[in-house]
């Protein structure tokens, strides 16, 4: 395979990872992470919020989280598995401001080849500032993209799609304590629930779809989400080490990189590129 196919399959990946990890604006999906309505019996779900809020007063957080998979492929026509792995850290401040550095290595028999990458998506809502940064922590370089100002909507965050109620046919969430593994001591009263569906497969066999969420009010966040579907693999998500300071200097592009223009990643257009970001705040 060339390298060039290599690269592109893990940029895939990664972006894939980080549609998990948070969705940077707008009412995500159905089954998006962060939000209580039925996730649907097919998966996790696309790219959803799993950072809940989003102006206004939030309570902050900083964790780290872990995405596992394993995908069945056929090599030379012979069942295997492709592994992956992809870390982060993920933290939120009390305007709302969302921060996800999200790294991932190469998948399977490519990843000396590919080695890691990483990338770190910011969104600043900060009045002062409002941008979205796309960071390749990889190259040292960002993006910017201007947020135009808008008015909330009423109603809490994270409480399914279209911040409305649960999807009619979700089941009862459970409640359960608890306890975010890793450094830093923190128990949440919160909701178990589990989502299973099975399906018919071409000829005469069928498929159960499970999915297990735990989801936390207290700060909107999913802190753990098994997925098993027996067509495409499994995935878990797990979030640890929590902190409820983070840094203010996370919200900034890193010092060392450089603002390149016209990447076309992200929604915000050649305008938010000529803004000048602000200074990184001291910790």
């Amino acid at each position: 395979m060339k390298k060039t196919t290599i690269q592109a399959v893990l940029v895939g990946m990664l972006v894939v990872g980080m549609a998990v990890v948070a969705g940077a604006q707008g009412t995500p999906p159905p089954g998006g992470f962060g939000r209580r309505g039925h996730g649907g019996p097919e998966g996790m779900g696309g790219p959803g919020g799993m950072m809940g809020g989003g102006g206004g007063k939030c309570t902050p957080y900083q964790f780290s989280f872990t995405i596992t998979s394993t995908q069945p492929v056929l090599v030379n026509g012979v069942a295997s598995t492709i592994n992956n792995t992809t870390t982060g850290t993920i933290a939120r401040d009390a305007n709302g401001s969302t921060y996800r550095d999200v790294k991932g290595a190469g998948l399977g028999p490519w990843a000396a080849q590919g080695g890691t990458q990483e990338f770190i998506f910011i969104r600043n809502l900060d009045p002062a500032v409002l941008m979205n940064y796309f960071v390749n922590v990889t190259k040292g370089t960002y993006e910017q993209f201007a947020i135009k100002s808008h008015t909330p909507h009423a109603g809490g965050h994270g409480k399914g799609p279209g911040n409305g109620g649960t999807h009619p046919n979700a089941p009862t969430p459970t409640p359960v304590t608890y306890v975010v593994p890793g450094a830093g001591a923190y128990s949440c009263a919160a909701e178990q629930t589990t989502f299973s569906h099975t399906i018919q497969l071409p000829g005469s066999g069928s498929a159960t779809i499970t999915t297990n969420r735990v989801y936390c009010p207290a700060l909107q966040i999913v802190l753990e989400e098994d997925h098993n579907d027996p067509r495409f693999g499994s995935r878990k998500y797990l979030l640890s080490d929590y902190s409820a300071t983070p840094s203010a200097s996370l919200f900034t592009p890193p010092a060392g990189t450089t603002l390149v223009q016209g990447g076309g990643f992200g929604h915000g257009g050649p305008k938010g590129m000529h803004k000048t970001p602000p200074a990184p705040p001291a910790d």
